[in-house]
């Protein structure tokens, strides 16, 4: 940000607007507010103030001229968070839109005196965790009562009932904002498509699924080490900068995939301690790093050529490949099945993908159903992925498809 938004007095220190005045503890007189620290996307100062009994107390002010929803958005994220653990957190105690300028907006809160070091894992993760166990969504669903920002992108957070849907609409938000400033990249876009309409479902509707329930958790959704660090009075770690949101407690871990971030392997043993993986535990990684690509898509958002598309790119290509396919298979059920769904010796099985189409002829005694076995309809979709991708032609499928279904018992 280069625009200036404090007014000075003669004397070089801030003119404090009146509403920020109004945010301070009735009985304590305004003193002077100085700059203090350093922010990309807000300008910041530190607020002292005398109280009747001759104490001061100091706080920290956060201003921007972006849009309302981001000061909104922190006030009532860290709000959420102190409710749940008090000292983890700085005391929020208002937020507002200048009188003097009425394009700037501020949050004021709780200035606390911080080293900008490394929090113990142990105590950290303990404390990460407490928030995602004692949160409690207001409706029991997904999403948050305002809209946040991660950085400087909006976040909407709708309530949903759906995680899928609620982290559908996060990442995208995060991918449109990620393409205004690098421009088109045709197999980005595909990719990034194929992720929407594939991965995803593949890797969070089995969270909610087969009888599972999801808690949605209250999420700090920025948690890396520039917004975390140590009280000095008091040697706890402290986080700030929320961007909250009542999701699946392990998105908040997506974060620490990223190569850059320092929150590394001590920290996801301590975590996952206190909060194991979801079920299914299997596909934890794979959940991991699918969060790990909408906090990539953010940094993109903001720095023209960042290497993190590249890294976002590359991990939606595994887990495309690794997906995707699962969910491609189109089988037609009304040819060569009973009405259980089971197909018949002797009948025709058809196969279809939106480029070809195989039929098999059934050699079983009706023990299998349609798919043929896992790991058939595994090879079968694949192929058909690999051929609407042109990464083979249809004559390689026809192949290797003839060797697999002589191997299932069929014949083509």
């Amino acid at each position: 940000m280069t625009e200036q938004i404090f007014e000075l007095d003669r004397n070089g220190r801030i003119k404090l607007d009146t509403q920020v005045k109004k945010c301070l503890p009735e009985g304590e007189r305004f003193i002077e507010a100085t700059a203090w620290g350093a922010s990309a996307w807000t300008q910041t100062a530190r607020i002292k103030t005398r109280l009747r009994n001759g104490t001061h107390n100091t706080y920290f002010l956060k201003c921007t001229t972006d849009p309302t929803v981001m000061m909104e958005g922190e006030f009532n994220s860290t709000t959420a968070m102190h409710n749940l653990v008090p000292d983890f957190v700085p005391k929020p105690y208002g937020w507002g839109r200048f009188l003097s300028t009425p394009r700037v907006y501020f949050f004021i809160m709780e200035f606390l005196n911080m080293r900008p070091t490394m929090p113990n894992p142990v105590v950290f993760c303990h404390l990460i965790a407490e928030v995602h166990q004692k949160s409690v969504s207001p409706n029991g669903m997904f999403g948050f009562p305002v809209p946040t920002c991660q950085r400087r992108i909006i976040q909407g957070n709708v309530w949903t009932s759906s995680w899928r849907e609620c982290y559908d609409a996060l990442i995208t938000e995060a991918y449109d904002e990620a393409m205004k400033i690098n421009g088109p990249w045709a197999e980005f876009e595909a990719a990034f498509a194929t992720l929407r309409r594939y991965v995803i479902p593949a890797l969070l509707d089995p969270l909610q699924s087969h009888g599972r329930i999801l808690k949605p958790c209250l999420v700090h959704g920025d948690l890396w080490e520039e917004n975390a660090g140590v009280n000095i009075d008091t040697q706890q770690p402290v986080v700030f900068d929320p961007s909250c949101m009542y999701a699946h407690n392990e998105y908040d871990l997506g974060m620490w995939r990223r190569e850059v971030i320092r929150f590394g392997q001590p920290y996801f043993r301590q975590y996952l301690m206190r909060m194991p993986p979801s079920e299914p535990a299997s596909q934890w990684d794979d959940r991991n790093r699918l969060y790990s690509i909408k906090f990539n898509l953010t940094h993109s958002a903001h720095y023209l050529g960042s290497p993190a598309r590249e890294d976002v790119y590359k991990d939606m290509g595994i887990l495309i490949n690794k997906y995707a396919w699962l969910a491609l298979a189109d089988i037609d059920h009304s040819e060569g099945c009973n009405d259980n769904g089971v197909d018949c010796p002797g009948n025709v099985v058809s196969l279809r993908s939106p480029s070809v189409r195989w039929e098999f002829v059934s050699l079983n005694e009706g023990r299998s159903d349609i798919e043929m076995g896992v790991e058939t309809g595994r090879v079968v979709q694949a192929l058909w992925w690999c051929i609407d991708m042109n990464i083979v032609g249809p004559s390689v499928a026809d192949e290797v498809l003839c060797n697999v279904a002589l191997l299932n018992g069929c014949v083509m």
